[in-house]
C-alpha cells in the first residue's frame, strides 16, 4: 500500500513538474515540429497538448527558450 503510494505521489509530482514548464517544441510520430503548451509522459508514450487543446504523441520535447 505504501509502495503504491509513493508511486502515484511521484508521478503526479513529476507529470506537474512537464505540465508547468511548457511551451515546448516538440516533434510528432511524423516527424512535424509542433509548438505544445503541455507534455507528459504515461506509461512509456509521450504526448503533448497544442495550443489548440489537441492531444498527440510525440516523439521527442524540448523547452522552447
Amino acid at each position: 500500500m505504501l509502495t503504491v503510494g509513493i508511486v502515484a505521489g511521484l508521478s503526479a509530482i513529476l507529470t506537474h513538474i512537464n505540465i508547468s514548464m511548457g511551451p515546448y517544441k516538440c516533434i510528432d510520430t511524423d516527424n512535424n515540429e509542433i509548438i505544445c503548451e503541455q507534455t507528459w509522459r504515461s506509461y512509456g508514450v509521450l504526448y503533448g497538448i497544442t495550443k489548440e487543446g489537441k492531444t498527440i504523441d510525440l516523439k521527442s520535447y524540448e523547452e522552447c527558450k
